[in-house]
Formats: structure tokens, C-alpha cells, sequence
């Protein structure tokens, strides 16, 4: 139940175009909106040495995400904040007091992704709050989980610009899960929402997520079916990590929306097709990628399958925008 209040404040914070619960707090990144620069005394050789140890798991709501930031987050060298969204945030100057204050009104508990420590001298915005934690930790940074925000806002584009002019060079775990799961589970939290909104969300996440792994430098892919313990420790291993994570922790009877196979929830059946064209693109991109790199590995060049997918994509979210 918390979970779903989180989510649903998130939402509906969202409809004002950033996603944090105070409005005081979207007062004053609305404000700075237009001014996404660097905070005083925040120099860009900071924050290109600060990117280096940067992490973010990025994904579709309802995907995995935080269940995976929670295993990477049980290695003592590593910190990931919970919806930190710096993208849309990035304009909050008591960053520190937001975040927690933002975990404090949806009921999360307190623990290590939820809170952080007050700053012994003042911090204006995120970056300086991360380059603290940097000095305590091998690797910090935070989950991104794009939820059906139906406000005109476009995030896709906000959190791809925020990130490439100032995390470019940071590690990213991206996960996805199957489209009917994820819609189905989207459904069932967000019931106010229209049918071809979710499926809109999961396709720009899909979206984003490509356009990630074809332009940052360091991406790796993982796919919500294959999300256990040994999927976590194998990626950690990449970096490398110091990391165990018990295998109750990520066990499928945690798992809340399954489907099977060729199945679909009763409320998907009016949009079997767009379901099916989801599915392929999900397919497609589960079968060429090796689950020990993590990495793209199909016969066809890297360009010509993305950018057929692209296409697809491109395709069914106008359908579903247009519906």
C-alpha cells in the first residue's frame, strides 16, 4: 500500500512537471527551469571527475527498478537514491531537506536510498549533495522509473538533455519488463489513466532507453524476467562491485502482474494489436542481447537494428498519442 500512495503522489506531482510531492518545492524548480547550470563554487571539473562514479538504474514504472536499485544497493561501496528524478529536480536548492522531505510524505521508510544525512555546511541543488556521498562511497547516483506523467511535459527529452550535458560519462543499468506486465501492472496502480496513455509510457521509455544505449558510452541491458540474484552480482562484477544479494530478495513470488505467454488481462483485450506490436519489440530485443555482457549481441549491425525499432516505436506511439 505504500508503495502504491508513492507512486500515486509521484503521479500527481507530476502533472505539474516535476516529480516530487511540495509544491514549494516545484515553486522553486519551476523558477529555475530555465537555469540548469552548475551551483556556485561547482566547478565542470567536478562534475566530469563526480560522473565517473555515477550510476543510474533507468527504466519504465512498474519494471523492476526498484527492486534492482534495492539489491545494488545492499554493496557497502554503493549508494542509489529512490526517485531522486535530478532531471526534473535539478532546481530544488535544499535538495537534501526536499528529497527526505518528499520520502517522509509517502510513508517510505527510512533507509539507505530513501534518506541521507543533512550536510554540515549549506548545498545548493543535487550535485553537490552527490559529490558528498562520492567521498563516502565507490559509486552513487540514483533510479530513474518513467511513469505515465499525461501532462504535456516532455520527459523523455528533459531527462536525455539533463543527462547528457551533465552525466554523459556515468554507468547505466536500464531494465525492462513485457509490455503486458508492465501495462497491466500500470493499469491496476494508476486506474485513473486511459489505457493508450500506458501504453504511450511504456513505448517513449522503450524509446529513451534505446537512444541511451546507442549514445552514452557506458549502458547495460537487463530484462525483468531474468532479474535475480545472480543477474545482480553478474552485473556488479562488471564494474567491479562488492556485492551479495540474497536470492529471497528477488525471488518471482515477489513478483505482483505476471502473465503468461500469448495471455492477456481482460482490461489489455481491446488493444490486443498494439499489445502484440509491444511484444515483438520487447522480444526483439531480449533475444539479441547475451545475458552475461548485458550487451547487444544479434547478426545484424547495431544501426540497422535500432533503427528498425525506432521505427516501430515511433509508429504505435503516434497511434497510441493519437487515441
Amino acid at each position: 500500500m505504500i508503495e502504491l500512495n508513492r507512486l500515486k503522489r509521484w503521479l500527481h506531482a507530476g502533472r505539474n512537471g516535476h516529480a516530487n510531492g511540495s509544491p514549494e518545492a516545484n515553486g522553486r524548480a519551476a523558477e529555475s527551469a530555465q537555469h540548469d547550470g552548475l551551483p556556485p563554487g561547482f566547478t565542470p571539473k567536478m562534475l566530469r571527475r563526480l560522473e565517473r562514479q555515477l550510476l543510474f538504474v533507468v527504466g519504465c514504472a512498474r519494471s523492476g527498478t526498484t527492486a534492482l536499485t534495492r539489491a545494488l544497493n545492499r554493496s557497502p561501496e554503493l549508494l542509489l537514491l529512490e526517485e531522486p528524478n535530478l532531471f526534473a529536480n535539478y532546481g530544488v536548492h535544499d535538495f537534501t531537506t526536499f528529497f527526505n522531505q518528499m520520502h517522509r510524505s509517502w510513508g517510505t521508510a527510512r533507509m539507505k536510498g530513501t534518506y541521507v544525512p543533512p550536510p554540515l555546511e549549506p548545498e545548493i541543488g543535487p550535485l553537490p549533495l552527490l559529490a558528498r556521498l562520492a567521498r563516502e562511497y565507490r559509486y552513487v547516483g540514483g533510479k530513474v522509473a518513467f511513469g505515465p506523467v499525461d501532462n504535456g511535459y516532455n520527459w523523455p527529452e528533459a531527462f536525455f538533455a539533463y543527462h547528457a550535458k551533465h552525466f554523459f560519462y556515468a554507468r547505466r543499468l536500464l531494465i525492462v519488463r513485457r509490455p503486458a506486465e508492465s501495462i497491466w501492472s500500470m493499469h491496476k496502480m494508476f486506474s485513473d489513466r486511459r489505457l493508450p496513455v500506458l501504453f504511450e509510457t511504456w513505448l517513449r521509455s522503450a524509446a529513451v532507453c534505446i537512444e541511451c544505449y546507442r549514445v552514452f558510452p557506458d549502458v547495460k541491458w537487463l530484462f525483468f524476467e531474468d532479474l535475480c540474484a545472480e543477474a545482480v552480482e553478474k552485473f556488479a562484477a562488471t564494474i567491479p562491485l562488492e556485492i551479495e544479494v540474497p536470492p529471497s530478495m528477488l525471488a518471482r513470488s515477489y513478483h505482483g502482474s505476471d502473465v503468461g505467454e500469448g495471455e492477456l488481462p481482460a482490461p489489455l483485450t481491446p488493444h490486443a494489436e498494439w499489445c502484440v506490436g509491444c511484444e515483438n519489440i520487447y522480444r526483439e530485443l531480449r533475444d539479441n542481447f547475451c545475458r552475461d555482457t548485458l550487451r547487444y549481441s544479434g547478426s545484424r549491425s547495431e544501426w540497422d537494428f535500432f533503427d528498425g525499432l525506432q521505427r516501430r516505436i515511433a509508429e504505435l506511439t503516434a497511434e497510441a498519442a493519437s487515441r
